[in-house]
This record gives C-alpha cells, structure tokens and sequence, in this order.
C-alpha cells in the first residue's frame, strides 16, 4: 500500500495531472467540510446524550388542548399538584420556569437569568451539585437558599471552594450560597441561579394560571404509553371536577429532548443534512467520473504494467490508493473550513438552541464524519479501479486506444445524469427556500419595524395590591421619562413585544355566557398582552374601531381584540361595547378592534390577539418600547440612565430594535436557505465541471473521428452542435431523473415546509441554470472540437 500510495503521490504532481488533483481536492474540501459541520450540528441537538441520568426514562409532561389546536403549553401550580399527587406512573416529578433577577453586588444591581425550581428539580433530573447539595424541601431553604452556576462560581468567585456560605442579595432578599451546579443541566445552558419557586396565593388557586414546565422520571417498569395513559384519566378527572380552567385539558408525557428541540429544529437539522449527503454524493461521483477517464486514457500504460507481470489486484490498489491520498487532503483541508462555518452556524441558531453556544469540533464527531466521507468516496472509487484492472495487454499493445473508452462511456454518462439529478433537487430546493424566505421579509407584520427599539425589565414579586400599584406608577414614569428623551418620538410598556420569546394565551368566546356553551366555531385560542395607552401608536398597530386604553383609571375589565379574534367571535369588527368571555371565565366589555399582527415569529403568520390594559395585571417581566427620530441605539445610554433613577433595582436587559427581532425571527429560515443554497450551488459548479471535464475528454479521445467528419466536409458548426447536444442530453436527462425525486419528496410531504408553494417555479429556474451552466462548460471543448485541423489529426493517428 505504501508504494501505491508514494506512486499516487508522484503522478498527481505530474503537471499534466495537476488540473484534475486541483480539482478533486477543490470538492472533496467542500463535501467533507460540509458533512463534518452538519452532523456536528445535528449531534450536538439530536444525537448527544443530555446531561442527565438515564434520558430515556425522563419525560416532559406538557398542556395540550386539542379543541383549540395547543400543545407544549404550560402547567398551571394546581395541576402540577394534582399530577404529582394522583400519578402512580412516574416516581418523582419536578416544576420549574426561567425568570431574570434582579442581583446586588458591590458594584451595584445586575441581571442574571435564574432557574425557579421545586426542590425536587436536580433529584428528577439526576444532576448533581459540583460543591455544596441541592435545595431543600423547608422553609429555611425557601427563604434564604440560593444555587450558582458553575460559570457564575468561576467568573464571580475564581472557583473558590469557600464560597458556599456566601450571601448575595436578589430581588432584595438576602441568600446564602449553598451549592455550585453545572452549567448544562439538560433543560438550562444559561441559568447562572437556582432559586426555590415560590407561589402566590393567586398561584396556588388558579388552574388557569399556566407558567410552569414540568419534568418527570418513569417509575421502574412503566412506559411512555401507560404514562400517558394516566396522565389522559388525571386530566379528565380535572376537566370534570373544574370545567372553566380544565374543561378540554389534556396532559402531554414525551422525550425530554422532543420539548427542548421543537419538531422544525429537528426537520430542519435533518432537511441539512440530507442536503449535504447530496452534495457528497455529487462530489463522489464527480471524482469518479474523472477516475474513469483517467482510467481509460491510462489504459495503454495499464496493458503494459500487465504484460510486464503486475496483477489486477495491484492495478486496483494503484487506484485505491489515489483517492485515499485525496481524500486525506481534502480532509486535511476540510477541518479549519468546517471550523468556520461551524462558528457561523452556531452564532445563527444558539439563540433557539442554547446547547450551541459550546459548540466545536469534537475529535469523535469529526472522526465519524470524516469515516462517513472516506468509505463513501472509496466505495465511488471501486468502479474506476475495477475498469483499471479490465485493461488488456493485448489490446493496449496493438494500441486499441479507445476499447475501454468505450466500455466505459455508460458509467461516465450515468454519473453525469446522476450528479444533475441531485444538482436538480438541491437547487429546486434552495430556491423554494429562497422564495419562503423571500415572502417571510416582505410580510405585513401589522406594525412598523423601523427605529423602534424594545428594552425588558424584570420586576420584583407582587405581593399585594400596594406592590402592584407602585411598580405600575414606575412603569408609567420610566415611560414619560424615555419619551422626554431628546430624539424619542413616543414610549410604551407593554408585557411582550412582537415576536419575544414569551407568548400566553386564552380562549375567547361571546359573553356573557360561559365560553363553555359558545359553539366551536365561535370560539378562539388568542394571545394576549398587557398594554399602556401608548402601545398602539407606539408600535403603528391600526386601530379598525373604538379606541385605544385610556391612560389613567382604565376599568380592568376592559378589551381590545384583533381583527380575526372579532371576525371569528362576532362575525364583525362592529363590536364596541360588546362582552366577550375568557377562557378563565372573566368577562370583559370590547372598546376597540385593532388590525392583526405576527406576534409567535414571522413564519407562523398573524397571530390573533387580545389586548388588556396595564391596570389590571403585570407579568414578571414587562418591556419599555421607544419609536426614535433616528438611529434607536443613540438613546439606548440615556434610558439605562433614567431606569436606574427611576427603578435602581431593576437593571434593564434584552436591548434590540424591532428588526434585530424579526431576523432573529427568521434565522432559523435565513440559515437552511443559505446553506441549501451554497450547497446547491457547489452541486451545480461540480456537475459543471464534470461534463465538461468528460466532453473534453471525449473531443480528445475522438479526434480522429471527428478529423474524417472534417475531412467528408462536415462543417465546424455542425461539429459544435452535435459536441452541445450530447453533453445537454446527459444534462436533461439529470435534470428529469431530478424532477421525479423532487415529486417523490412532494408526495411524502417531505416539502410541506419547505416553500413547497414555490417549488413549481423553482424547478423551472432551476432547469434553466442548470442547461444553461452546462452548456457554458461544454463550450469551450465544442470549440476545440470545431477547430481541429483534419491534415494533422489524421496524420497523428
């Protein structure tokens, strides 16, 4: 092996064989860059084990409500109680949520994401405590227990082992540190604190009050479907006992994993690395096209290595051993490229899926990827070395010079056809993308994007009536203060701005009756938002009827719906003074009926919405948003200025304009269309390249043929045509073979989220890149052909 390799080595280095390593070692780098970024990608998401005991007995346990299309929704405190009370399926279950604190240090109030856990959280999940123990299950721990991330033990604290005992204050209360836990738990990447969850009274009564995410460990023996099983029989006991929070409430038990990577992460990641086997397969192939023409033109040489006494086996090898060398550089080359483009790719998507943001090149990973690539483009190789060892003496001897050419044309056709068939499908599919992605950017979100900037503030528990009031007085100050900015044109508080990452939502129906007797079609699921008086002329959201909340004493009761909401409810936008019942059986009087608006993400569409004002409730979290004169982050200083002054202990977080939002929104989009795209791209250049490396190579081999077409009077014109249309019939067969892929994937659906609107058009464009490209590289070798002096050509043969 090491004299086939060392004699690979010394003819690539030949300058008549330089081009055809160049070009080898050109894709190979692409495919296996590629293979390598994408399934480090999709191991990390799918693949990897979380950082839990035994994955596959711990289940997330979600809201579901089939009447109104809901599922993965949250656990209201009532029924997480009653879950871990009746079910006999699971052997310990735990609730938790996210929520920014405000911390105080020494250099003054700062922001931390904290986890708000029952006590129960670490045992469920089997995670342990790098220092110290877990929470407890009293009321000291309650009170004044506090857990560190093990990056917040590190940054803050140098890895001191003494830091258990330390205090820090959050939300104003003093904690004591009394244990340090890894950063990734499964279900957090970020949470730099772990806090006891603590319930209002209002909590620990309303079942329709859902916040929480629940996770559960099977009891020994029991399965995924007898636990859902009994989660169905709990939920309907509930329905029945408390109709107007329960009624058509159900429990959802799946894989932790399948809540924390929703099914489009996990279609996308796989749609990716489909693509990318696409693309290794094209370069495969397009490498052994080239093998096979090298092979026939090396037959002369080949027949006389065998006369002289080397046997098949060892012709074999010789081939073997050439694209091994090829392959080990094109990996050598592929690493540092599939570093970047894995720096790119996590910079995109970590803000949907946190477990990212650590990601690199595992040394496995990219051993098993690396693997993947070497068989398949070893594999490939078996046909040019097999056609190698075919070469016979005799006929090489005589100088039969185009006997294996000919016997192996159908194989160099066939992986022509082969790579414009994937080429097909990957470009139809980029461009489907494009066009999706093309009509998410030029959607109407119902509001104006431009120079608006949103700022979240986390506010501190709400005890009472009295603690309600005053951080609604400081709300309504912190927005006079930001619109008396120079340079701002109006402020607003409002609990979630469009596309954030929060999103609640409630049943409405036509009151005063309970939504329970409405009809179904008379029901809607709506999001719903707390807002100030200057929301709507904030954000450019029109109002259709009635008005906007009133800025001071606005009755509690009060609604303004969207547009769709009053279409579906009523059958009219003429609603004003008209009582609707929520799905938590309050009814409220409609003052208003504002346009819809893309309040999920982009690609979800308009959502419909409810609007409540700010004297009725407040989340956890609210939002300041400011429409500015100008570029929004020149006033970005002076509202951290006057929320300090105006609110000290609640430091502001979450700084982005209303377009950063709706790209974020997209990313996920953006990012498959582009890589597809590149893919696609470099599937359409390596295809070109191929046909037209074999048509060159085919004009040299028919020289002499094409010198007695000459030389009967055939004319250079006609030459060039028939050298075009041998190559554009190669192309179009690809390009059908392509089109029946694409119909096999629209009729699994495997398009149903891919622009599969769009792929008609897509195709037809894709048809003429593809011709079209073909035919500019086979261009130059048809005029060649058209140039051959007749005299001479027949002279030489």
């Amino acid at each position: 092996m090491l004299h086939s390799t060392i004699a690979a080595w010394r003819r690539l280095r030949r300058p008549g064989n330089r081009g055809y390593a160049l070009a080898a070692l050109a894709t190979l780098t692409l495919g296996v860059a590629s293979v390598v970024t994408v399934y480090a990608l999709l191991h990390r998401v799918l693949l990897e084990p979380l950082p839990v005991a035994d994955e596959t007995t711990l289940m997330a346990i979600s809201g579901r409500n089939d009447a109104r299309g809901v599922t993965g929704f949250a656990v209201s405190e009532p029924d997480f109680r009653s879950w871990r009370e009746a079910a006999r399926s699971f052997e310990s279950m735990a609730a938790y949520k996210r929520r920014g604190v405000s911390v105080r240090g020494s250099d003054g109030a700062d922001r931390l994401d904290a986890l708000l856990a029952t006590p129960q959280l670490a045992a469920v999940l089997g995670v342990a405590p790098l220092l110290g123990r877990s929470l407890l299950d009293d009321e000291g721990d309650r009170a004044s227990a506090l857990l560190i991330a093990a990056s917040v033990w590190r940054d803050r604290y140098a890895a001191d082992p003494s830091v258990l005992g330390r205090s820090l204050i959050v939300e104003g209360r003093e904690r004591t540190i009394v244990g340090v836990m890894p950063d990734d738990v499964g279900i957090a990447t970020d949470a730099a604190l772990w806090l006891p969850i603590e319930f209002t009274p209002r909590e620990q009564d309303n079942r329709g009050d859902r916040r929480l995410d629940v996770v559960a460990r099977l009891a020994p023996g029991a399965s995924r479907a007898q636990a859902q099983a009994e989660m169905d029989a709990i939920s309907a006991e509930l329905a029945r006992q408390f109709p107007p929070s329960n009624a058509d409430w159900a429990a959802t038990v799946a894989p932790l994993r399948e809540q924390l990577v929703g099914a489009d992460e996990r279609t996308r990641l796989w749609m990716l690395l489909g693509a990318v086997g696409l693309l290794l397969l094209v370069t495969c192939s397009n490498l052994a096209g080239l093998q096979i023409a090298r092979a026939a033109d090396r037959q002369h040489e080949l027949g006389v290595r065998q006369a002289l006494g080397a046997g098949r086996a060892r012709l074999r090898l010789d081939v073997v051993a050439e694209t091994a060398l090829l392959v080990a550089a094109g990996a050598a080359l592929a690493l540092p490229l599939a570093a970047a483009l894995l720096r790119l790719a996590t910079q995109t998507l970590q803000a949907s899926q946190p477990r990212l943001a650590t990601l690199a090149i595992d040394p496995r990973v990219a051993a098993t990827a690396l693997a993947a690539c070497a068989i398949t483009a070893l594999a490939f190789a078996a046909i040019p070395a097999a056609i190698a060892a075919r070469a016979a003496p005799t006929a090489a001897l005589n100088r039969a010079r185009n006997a294996l050419g000919r016997r192996s044309a159908p194989l160099r056709a066939g992986l022509v056809v082969v790579q414009f068939a994937i080429a097909t499908v990957l470009l139809s599919g980029a461009l489907a993308l494009g066009g999706r992605l093309w009509t998410l950017a030029h959607a109407e979100l119902g509001y104006a994007t431009e120079r608006l900037l949103t700022v979240r503030i986390a506010l501190p528990r709400l005890d009472g009536p009295e603690a309600f009031d005053a951080q609604r007085r400081a709300l309504a100050t912190l927005a006079d203060e930001a619109q008396a900015i120079p340079g701002v044109r109006s402020a607003t508080i409002v609990s979630e701005a469009p596309l954030g990452t929060v999103d609640t939502q409630s049943e409405v129906a036509p009151g005063p009756m309970p939504a329970e007797v409405s009809p179904p079609e008379r029901r809607v699921q709506a999001s719903w938002r707390i807002v100030d008086a200057s929301y709507f002329e904030t954000f450019g959201v029109p109002l259709l009827a009635g008005r906007a909340f009133a800025r001071e004493d606005e009755p509690t009761d009060h609604i303004i719906l969207g547009r769709s909401v009053a279409e579906r409810v009523f059958g009219s936008i003429d609603v004003v003074g008209r009582i609707v019942t929520m799905g938590n059986g309050q009814r409220r009087e409609v003052v208003g009926v504002a346009e819809d608006t893309y309040q999920r993400n982009v690609a979800a569409g308009a959502s419909p919405t409810v609007y409540m004002p700010i004297t009725w409730y407040l989340w956890e979290t609210m939002t300041l948003a400011v429409r500015t004169e100008s570029d929004p982050s020149t006033v970005v200083a002076a509202i951290r200025e006057r929320a300090a002054r105006v609110m000290p202990e609640r430091p502001l977080y979450d700084v982005r304009t209303m377009d950063e939002a709706v790209a974020l929104s997209t990313a996920g989009p953006r990012l498959q269309a582009v890589v597809v795209a590149l893919f696609a791209l470099a599937a359409a250049l390596i295809a070109a390249v191929g046909i037209g490396a074999i048509t060159a190579y085919l004009i040299a081999r028919r020289t002499g043929e094409l010198a007695l077409r000459f030389a009967l009077g055939a004319s250079p014109l006609r030459v060039r045509l028939r050298v075009l249309g041998g190559a554009g019939a190669l192309a179009a067969a690809g390009v059908a073979l392509g089109a029946l892929g694409l119909l096999a994937f629209e009729r699994l659906g495997l398009q149903r989220d891919a622009g599969a609107e769009h792929l008609p058009a897509a195709f037809a464009v894709s048809v003429a890149v593809l011709l079209t490209t073909c035919l500019l590289a086979c261009w130059w070798p048809a005029r060649r052909a058209a140039r051959i002096d007749p005299a001479l050509a027949l002279r030489g043969e």
